[in-house]
């Protein structure tokens, strides 16, 4: 059978190869050149610089499970693979009971990455105002992204869509015209192109109104320094804003301000929580050794026997130790690697002193 350009390729190599040998010597060509070339491949492909490029994607795509599967392949030293680790956990309802399976090494800068922002998270600080609903200050960061990558589609569309979002209908349409132009982007944009000229459709489209529902009752500026007031803000003008809220727990265990878990207890109810998360009854548990004195309501919620057995285990290794931090980190980490508790005292950049060597403003 004739296979155009493989047998052509195999009768050039034997016709340059000495009689007696031609037959062997032609079949190693054939069988080595592939092989070489397949080799050449492999050494090339990094798989692990693709998957810092995915997770990012897949973040962008919603598609959260593939997100964490992604990140297991990938160093969570890296501030922008733990921010979105951590978005993930929300997005699929198990930040406050599980953010601790994962090293949290920066703390409270790798759950909110403005307080020390290069060019390289600018639009992660975008779509984490995104995500909560303050659509003016995800604008904002997108506008600073645009200033680094002025064409790029993905700023391009969340400014034409915060725009939209917002009623600045004369801004949005101009970036959506742009968009238009592109042959990937340009079903997306005409889309909303047809809905500016008809105010019912703008309302009637699902993210609008999901957003417009989300909106701060009042403008205000975000902190890059503080944000923790700020996710504060949107979650007591918004009780429903349940990601502003878990983020502003978080944040406050992160930064080791557990008086502010205590004092934000009440909001469980209102945003309709089961039980008490597991690394909030943690870090409870915590406050109240650290404070006999204070007294802690809870409400109608109660720790779990689950999570005080826990922490009666973790206090009897320190005790074993004679409360020798080194000595017993070890037997600490097999048991309770995953605790708010082992972060406190092993991983948390304030007990550690780490610093942060990453530059703002570029």
């Amino acid at each position: 059978m004739y296979i155009p350009g493989i047998q052509d390729y195999t009768s050039r190599i034997s016709e340059k190869i000495r009689p007696g040998i031609k037959s062997g010597a032609g079949w190693i060509m054939v069988i080595i050149i592939p092989f070489l070339a397949l080799l050449a491949c492999k050494i090339s492909f990094d798989r692990s610089a693709r998957d810092a490029i995915q997770i990012h994607a897949l973040a962008s795509e919603g598609q959260w499970d593939k997100v964490l599967t992604t990140a297991k392949r990938l160093s969570l030293t890296d501030r922008k693979v733990i921010f979105q680790v951590n978005r993930a956990l929300y997005h699929l309802d198990r930040l406050p009971d599980e953010v601790f399976n994962y090293p949290q090494y920066w703390g409270e800068k790798g759950l909110v990455l403005t307080s020390n922002y290069s060019r390289n998270v600018l639009m992660f600080c975008s779509d984490l105002y995104f995500d909560m609903g303050h659509v003016k200050e995800s604008l904002h960061w997108a506008y600073e992204a645009q200033t680094k990558q002025e064409q790029s589609p993905e700023v391009l569309k969340r400014i034409a869509v915060c725009n939209l979002i917002i009623g600045e209908y004369q801004a949005a349409e101009k970036f959506f015209s742009i968009l238009s132009e592109s042959m990937v982007h340009r079903k997306w944009a005409m889309h909303y192109l047809d809905c500016l000229k008809n105010e019912s459709l703008v309302e009637k489209d699902p993210l609008v109104r999901e957003k417009r529902k989300w909106l701060p009752r009042k403008d205000f500026y975000a902190s890059t320094e503080n944000p923790q007031y700020d996710l504060y803000r949107l979650f007591t003008e918004n009780p429903d804003n349940k990601m502003a809220f878990e983020y502003f727990m978080l944040y406050s265990m992160l930064r080791h301000d557990l008086s502010e878990v205590v004092r934000n207890l009440k909001y469980l109810e209102r945003l309709r929580y089961k039980k008490i998360p597991v690394h909030i009854e943690e870090a409870l548990l915590l406050f109240m050794t650290l404070n006999e004195n204070y007294p802690v309501d809870p409400g109608r919620y109660k720790i779990s026997g689950l999570t005080q057995k826990r922490f009666s285990g973790y206090s009897s290794v320190m005790m074993k130790y004679r409360k020798d931090m080194q000595a017993a980190r070890a037997e600490l980490y097999n048991g309770f690697g995953n605790t708010y508790w082992y972060y406190i005292h092993y991983v948390s950049p304030i007990t550690t002193q780490r610093k942060m060597i990453e530059k703002t403003p570029e």
